[in-house]
């Protein structure tokens, strides 16, 4: 009988898949809290997406999305890489304090790496000597935790006071040499050291920091070199046989011992001077 009769169709085929990424990359130097988020449009839903999109570290991945209708011929890879910060770090610059035991230090932070901005939690100003800690947390909420050390300069100190007094009563010729320590060489006297008569001084003293010290210091005298009694024998006869008077001196104050410069014996009658010279050169 052979009858026959036809008909026509067609054979779909969907669309490619699709893709488009979101990625998330790491908050920090070494998480893996990144993510990424793919969305897919194309091929025969749902999807599988097969390896990992989240708690990702920094580096290079692939995950492969197959659809319904399980084909490998339509599997689709995806490529992409997760990033992440370079390491949060700082270099700190210590300024220390002036003087011994102030409170005027201060540092200066130069931080790199992370997300800024930054926060700061730590004192940076009036530092005292210790060590002393800061936290730094970027823009993600990495955080660096840190000390350093403030350092100081050894307490200005008085390690010696050299006095030299006054030569001769009323005279200014003393002087005192002080030896200074620790503070900030060099060293400056704010009063006056040498020429000085007797009495009580103040010397003030500050070093390159001005950080100050003083003392106080006592310039002696000796008392007034003075000739106190003078005992004359007279010349037993007149003219050359007399030339046999004396005399004889009592010497108080000054420096003892004492050198009289003119003679006091084989005196003929006369008036004469007398001078007395003491250890230290002054002189009545």
């Amino acid at each position: 009988l052979g009858c026959t009769t036809s008909g026509d169709f067609t054979v779909g085929v969907p669309d490619a898949i699709t893709y488009e990424i979101d990625i998330t990359n790491a908050s920090c130097f070494g998480n893996n809290d990144g993510s990424v988020d793919i969305t897919l449009s194309g091929g025969t839903p749902p999807y599988t997406i097969i390896g990992d999109t989240t708690g990702l570290a920094s580096g290079n991945y692939s995950v492969t999305v197959e659809d319904e209708s399980g084909n490998t011929e339509c599997l689709l890879i995806i490529d992409f890489t997760i990033t992440e910060p370079d390491p949060l770090a700082v270099t700190i610059d210590v300024t220390d304090p002036t003087c011994n035991g102030f409170d005027n230090g201060s540092a200066v932070l130069t931080i790199t790496g992370g997300t800024e901005p930054y926060d700061i939690n730590g004192t940076l100003e009036n530092l005292s000597a210790g060590i002393d800690s800061l936290t730094i947390t970027d823009a993600q909420g990495c955080v660096l935790d840190t000390t350093f050390q403030v350092g100081e300069p050894d307490l200005l100190e008085i390690t010696n006071i050299d006095i030299t007094n006054v030569t001769c009563n009323g005279e200014s010729d003393g002087f005192v040499d002080i030896t200074l320590n620790g503070g900030t060489p060099p060293y400056q006297f704010l009063d006056p050291t040498s020429g000085l008569a007797a009495g009580t001084y103040t010397i003030n003293m500050i070093d390159a920091q001005e950080c100050a010290i003083n003392t106080e210091v006592i310039i002696q005298e000796p008392d007034s070199l003075e000739i106190s009694a003078i005992d004359v024998t007279d010349a037993t006869c007149f003219g050359e046989a007399g030339e046999d008077g004396a005399v004889l001196l009592t010497i108080i104050g000054g420096n003892p011992p004492y050198t009289i410069l003119d003679d006091t014996t084989n005196l003929a009658a006369g008036d004469y001077t007398i001078s007395v010279q003491d250890s230290l050169g002054c002189t009545t």
